[in-house]
Order: C-alpha cells, then structure tokens, then sequence
C-alpha cells in the first residue's frame, strides 16, 4: 500500500510540474480600455540595501475597443497566444479551413477586431497601465505591440520567447528526471528486498 502512495505521490508532483501554466485564471469585468489604461498605479520604494529598489502594482487584462476587458490571474508573465476557449473571440480565434477533402483547424487573427494586452508598462521614467497590440497582432511598429513584444514583419511577436520556452522546458524535463531516478533507485532495492525476504520465508 505504501508503494500504491509513493507512486501516486510522484505522479500528482509530475502533472503539476508539466502542467504548470494549467493556473491561468480569467474573469470577465465591466471595464473598458479607457477605464483599465486611468487605473493608478501605486509604487513602494525600499532603500534597504545599497540598490535602490522599487515595486509597483502589476495589471493584466485583455480587451477591445469595443468591449468590456477580461483580467487575467497567473502566476507567471503571458507572452504566448492566450488559450481562450475556441468561442471566445479575444485574440486569435479558431477557423475551419478546407483542404480539398480534408478539413483543418488554424489559429487566426481578425484584424479588423484586434485584441489589446493591457499591462503596468514604464514610459518616460513613470510607471502606467498601457494598452498595447496582443501577440501576432498587425502592427507597423514596436511601440504599438505589448507584452514585450516587437513588429516584424507587420506582426508582433517575441523574439526571445521560444528561446527562452526551450531552456525552461529542457529544465523542467531535467529535473522531473533526476526526481524519477531518486524516487526509483530506493523504490527498486526496497521491492528487490521483499522479493529476497517473502523467496526466505517459503525455504
């Protein structure tokens, strides 16, 4: 029984560790862009050490010119294409294309409904909620793109994400590794061990 525990145990930590953006939250507000991009944003300052630090109130929302905003609760930063459901037309939106007999389903983007990130941005030295283009939106230029974003090629997109997203997920496969080796070495001599024990009891 104890194994059955020890099993499940590791199972639970791995799912949680692989399905770790999983504790995206969204909720529906009655905001507008012009509401989110007046909230205040408050700054504390700590001169504890001898670098001078500061931290300030992050806000995220997606929205539209036209409609209320959604907030977003993560616990980390969103630089990817937001995983809204496939009727929820925030950003990219899901589109049946047919392929002579074949039907196939491609992310889009309407560009005549562009979805907005709206985050605690720094400009010109002071701290403010800006709305900016959302991942692989149109654009014409930086300035227009948010979430760390840059326009090429007319798109906002992040130039260092995927190289980033490769380094965390070779970590995390790493470290799941090493964990399922610690946990199976001990597993496999203590089994080995009642397998010696129970072949002692029947001699």
């Amino acid at each position: 029984m104890k194994y059955y525990f020890l099993t499940l145990f590791t199972s639970i930590l791995l799912f949680n560790i692989f399905n770790c953006d999983a504790y995206i939250t969204y909720e529906e507000t009655t905001y507008r862009i012009s509401d989110v991009e007046s909230f205040k944003v408050y700054v504390t300052t700590s001169t504890a050490t001898t670098i001078f630090h500061f931290s300030a109130c992050e806000y995220h929302y997606f929205c539209h010119e036209d409609e209320p905003c959604l907030k977003v609760h993560s616990y980390n930063s969103i630089n990817n294409p937001s995983p809204f459901a496939s009727d929820n037309n925030y950003g990219e939106y899901l589109m049946d294309i047919k392929n002579n007999t074949k039907k196939i389903r491609i992310c889009m983007i309407n560009p005549n409904h562009p979805a907005y990130v709206c985050r605690t941005t720094k400009e010109n030295s002071e701290l403010k909620v800006k709305c900016l283009l959302a991942y692989e939106e149109k654009c014409k230029n930086d300035s227009e793109c948010g979430d760390k974003t840059s326009c090429v090629n007319n798109i906002c997109i992040d130039k260092v994400e995927p190289e980033e997203n490769n380094f965390t997920k070779y970590f995390i496969i790493g470290f799941a590794i090493i964990f399922i080796i610690i946990i199976a070495i001990p597993l496999y001599f203590i089994i080995k061990n009642n397998i010696k024990d129970k072949k002692n009891e029947i001699q």
